[in-house]
Protein backbone atom coordinates (compact mmCIF):
# COMPACT_ATOMS: atom_id res chain seq x y z
CA UNK A 1 0.00 0.00 0.00
CA UNK A 2 3.06 2.24 -0.02
CA UNK A 3 2.31 3.36 -3.58
CA UNK A 4 -1.27 4.34 -2.70
CA UNK A 5 0.05 6.18 0.36
CA UNK A 6 2.46 8.11 -1.86
CA UNK A 7 -0.35 9.10 -4.24
CA UNK A 8 -2.40 10.36 -1.29
CA UNK A 9 0.53 12.35 0.11
CA UNK A 10 1.06 14.01 -3.27
CA UNK A 11 -2.50 15.40 -3.20
CA UNK A 12 -2.21 17.04 0.21
CA UNK A 13 -0.47 20.30 -0.75
CA UNK A 14 -3.15 21.18 -3.31
CA UNK A 15 -6.08 20.02 -1.21
CA UNK A 16 -4.71 21.86 1.83
CA UNK A 17 -4.30 25.07 -0.14
CA UNK A 18 -7.81 24.81 -1.58
CA UNK A 19 -9.26 24.18 1.88
CA UNK A 20 -7.41 27.14 3.36
CA UNK A 21 -8.68 29.32 0.52
CA UNK A 22 -12.27 28.13 1.04
CA UNK A 23 -12.10 29.03 4.74
CA UNK A 24 -10.44 32.37 3.98
CA UNK A 25 -13.28 33.23 1.59
CA UNK A 26 -15.73 32.98 4.49
CA UNK A 27 -13.52 34.90 6.88
CA UNK A 28 -12.42 31.73 8.66
CA UNK A 29 -15.88 31.10 10.10
CA UNK A 30 -18.21 29.04 7.94
CA UNK A 31 -21.93 29.65 8.07
CA UNK A 32 -23.48 27.15 10.50
CA UNK A 33 -24.86 24.20 8.59
CA UNK A 34 -22.88 25.01 5.44
CA UNK A 35 -20.65 22.56 3.58
CA UNK A 36 -17.58 24.00 5.32
CA UNK A 37 -19.18 23.79 8.77
CA UNK A 38 -18.17 20.18 9.34
CA UNK A 39 -15.65 18.38 11.48
CA UNK A 40 -12.40 17.31 9.89
CA UNK A 41 -12.18 19.86 7.10
CA UNK A 42 -9.99 22.73 8.28
CA UNK A 43 -7.60 20.27 9.94
CA UNK A 44 -8.17 17.59 7.33
CA UNK A 45 -4.63 17.44 5.99
CA UNK A 46 -3.26 16.61 9.44
CA UNK A 47 -6.03 14.04 9.92
CA UNK A 48 -5.09 12.34 6.62
CA UNK A 49 -1.42 12.41 7.62
CA UNK A 50 -2.26 10.87 11.02
CA UNK A 51 -4.18 8.03 9.35
CA UNK A 52 -1.28 7.42 6.96
CA UNK A 53 1.21 7.41 9.83
CA UNK A 54 -0.96 4.85 11.62
CA UNK A 55 -1.09 2.59 8.55
CA UNK A 56 -4.75 3.37 7.86
CA UNK A 57 -4.33 4.13 4.16
CA UNK A 58 -7.93 3.32 3.22
CA UNK A 59 -9.35 5.55 5.95
CA UNK A 60 -6.93 8.31 4.92
CA UNK A 61 -8.15 8.08 1.35
CA UNK A 62 -11.79 8.14 2.41
CA UNK A 63 -11.16 11.24 4.54
CA UNK A 64 -9.35 12.94 1.67
CA UNK A 65 -12.31 12.29 -0.62
CA UNK A 66 -14.69 13.61 2.07
CA UNK A 67 -12.59 16.79 2.33
CA UNK A 68 -12.87 17.41 -1.39
CA UNK A 69 -16.46 16.28 -1.89
CA UNK A 70 -18.28 18.07 0.92
CA UNK A 71 -17.20 21.66 0.11
CA UNK A 72 -16.77 20.77 -3.58
CA UNK A 73 -13.14 21.79 -3.77
CA UNK A 74 -12.06 22.41 -7.39
CA UNK A 75 -9.16 19.97 -7.58
CA UNK A 76 -6.90 19.77 -10.61
CA UNK A 77 -6.99 16.92 -13.08
CA UNK A 78 -3.58 15.82 -11.81
CA UNK A 79 -4.80 15.53 -8.24
CA UNK A 80 -7.91 13.71 -9.44
CA UNK A 81 -5.75 11.16 -11.25
CA UNK A 82 -3.62 10.60 -8.14
CA UNK A 83 -6.76 9.89 -6.12
CA UNK A 84 -8.11 7.68 -8.88
CA UNK A 85 -4.89 5.63 -8.87
CA UNK A 86 -4.99 5.28 -5.09
CA UNK A 87 -8.64 4.12 -5.21
CA UNK A 88 -7.72 1.52 -7.83
CA UNK A 89 -4.67 0.29 -5.90
CA UNK A 90 -6.70 0.01 -2.72
CA UNK A 91 -9.46 -1.82 -4.65
CA UNK A 92 -12.05 0.50 -3.20
CA UNK A 93 -15.49 1.15 -4.63
CA UNK A 94 -15.20 3.01 -7.93
CA UNK A 95 -18.09 5.30 -6.98
CA UNK A 96 -15.74 6.98 -4.48
CA UNK A 97 -13.80 8.57 -7.30
CA UNK A 98 -16.96 9.95 -8.89
CA UNK A 99 -17.48 12.12 -5.82
CA UNK A 100 -14.39 14.17 -6.65
CA UNK A 101 -14.30 14.10 -10.45
CA UNK A 102 -13.48 17.65 -11.68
Amino acid sequence: MKEAENFIRQTLPEVGTLMERAFAEVGGSPVPGSALDQAGLIDGVSIVEDYLRDGETGVALEHLIYMIHEPRLPISTGTFHLIEQAVQLMRMESDLIERVRP
